[in-house]
């Protein structure tokens, strides 16, 4: 996955986009066995994900703040549901969560990160 417009934005240890794909592999790719594990790491480095690009936007006043922080809490909350579903022994729709997160994330990349980027760019020239 490319690492998307906020690439060298992030403090060192803060994930980069391109790790999104890989979590996201990872949950595909797991077995039965694996899923609860995998899923658990996905959810827990999406919410550091949006909760340091929330931070950003909040801090910063960034104009479509509110938008694509909505476009974060209700992602985070269907994988979360989705921890729900894997306790009640409901693998596939988690499985098919895990095939279309990818589509979603190139999509919020091109909609929403390119102009946080941009506009933390401007912000740090000012």
């Amino acid at each position: 996955m490319d690492p998307g417009p906020l690439a060298g934005l992030r403090p060192a240890g803060q994930h980069e986009p391109r790790t999104h794909g890989a979590a996201g592999a990872r949950a595909q790719a797991a077995s039965d066995t694996e899923l609860p594990q995998a899923w658990a790491e996905l959810v827990s480095h999406v919410a550091t994900h949006f909760g340091q690009e929330d931070t950003w936007m909040r801090e910063t006043g960034h104009g479509q703040a509110d938008a694509h922080a909505l476009q974060h809490r209700v992602v985070l909350t269907l994988l979360r549901e989705g921890l729900g579903l894997i306790r009640n022994g409901q693998l596939e729709p988690v499985r098919r969560m895990a095939r279309e997160l990818g589509a979603w994330f190139a999509k919020h990349t091109h909609a929403f990160d390119a102009g946080l980027a941009l506009h933390l760019r401007r912000h740090a020239l000012a």
